[in-house]
């Protein structure tokens, strides 16, 4: 953000008046809430949600019949058949986000021996699997029986319409988290729309301000003593000196040697970038003078 500030809104110059910075920091303020603002609206893309997804998809061309109970939970065969694979449930209910709408069940209710669940912390296709196998299991259990019961998953599925999240899809089919935010979202356009709306309340400052002054005059005309017109003088009379004062303050210009669009020293990188002197190493060096004379008579003779 720092370079972001010096670079993009000052344009990589020194600047030494206060209200350009002041003025581009407001604009950086400004981007942000924006920047917020469609985040609220379009949703933000979560990389555990998109994994999720991704793995529900692969999980589509696998074989049911490569789920199969045991003692510690259940086992699955890799793609290849090469490998066996381990899933065991560690939670019966759990109220996150992070759900798989089409498994119904969330990341943290099973976990799996394979890299992808074990090591990287996703919901790996394998258990997408196994939810697969377990849903079509229990809709052959209700079809055979002829009861109207309503029949309650042994998976949890938080509300979440109570909650603050939702999901949706967005464009490209990836699973995104939508917030519902509409507090924060009425507070920064309300904390936009105060900001543009400065001039206005100026304007009406003044009016009360010229109301406040034309009812002091009224009452000076009904004033019947010295004494009365004095107080109205002493409190009047530092008003004209002060405002004067005030505008030579604000006009005032400070010379600087240095020039307004000389560029600034560019910042400090962490990463060395001094060159490295390697020494070249020539095993061949001119001969002397003496191993010149001896080479040349070793010629000679021969």
């Amino acid at each position: 953000m720092h370079r972001t500030l010096k670079y993009t809104y000052l344009k990589g110059k020194r600047v030494k008046r206060l209200d350009k910075g002041i003025n581009a920091i407001m604009r950086l303020v400004r981007d942000k809430c924006i920047e917020r603002l469609i985040t609220i609206k379009q949703g933000k893309l979560s990389s555990k949600l998109s994994a999720l997804r991704s793995r529900h998809k692969t999980s589509l061309t696998l074989d049911l019949n490569s789920v199969m109970p045991c003692d510690d939970g259940w086992n699955v065969a890799s793609g290849k058949k090469t490998d066996l694979y381990l899933i065991r449930q560690v939670k019966d209910h759990c109220e996150c986000h992070l759900i798989c709408i089409e498994c119904n069940t969330c990341l943290h209710r099973f976990i799996c021996s394979c890299h992808d669940s074990s090591i990287k912390y996703n919901m790996c296709k394998h258990i997408h699997l196994l939810c697969k196998s377990l849903a079509s299991r229990i809709k052959q259990v209700i079809l055979q029986s002829n009861d109207t019961y309503l029949f309650l998953s042994c998976t949890h599925v938080p509300n979440l319409k109570n909650k603050m999240l939702k999901e949706a899809n967005d464009e490209n089919g990836n699973l995104v988290i939508v917030e519902n935010s509409q507090d924060e979202f009425q507070h920064i356009l309300t904390d936009l729309s105060s900001k543009s709306s400065t001039s206005t309340t100026l304007i009406m400052e003044k009016t009360k301000m010229k109301e406040a002054l034309q009812e002091l005059i009224n009452k000076v005309d009904l004033m019947t003593s010295q004494s009365e017109l004095d107080v109205v003088k002493k409190c009047i009379a530092p008003i004209a000196p002060t405002l004067a004062s005030l505008n030579a303050a604000n006009s005032i210009q400070h010379v600087s040697k240095i020039p307004h669009n000389k560029k600034i020293d560019k910042q400090r990188k962490f990463v060395s970038t001094k060159k490295k002197n390697y020494s070249k190493r020539n095993p061949y060096k001119k001969p002397t003078r003496e191993e010149t004379e001896n080479i040349a008579a070793a010629l000679l003779l021969n």
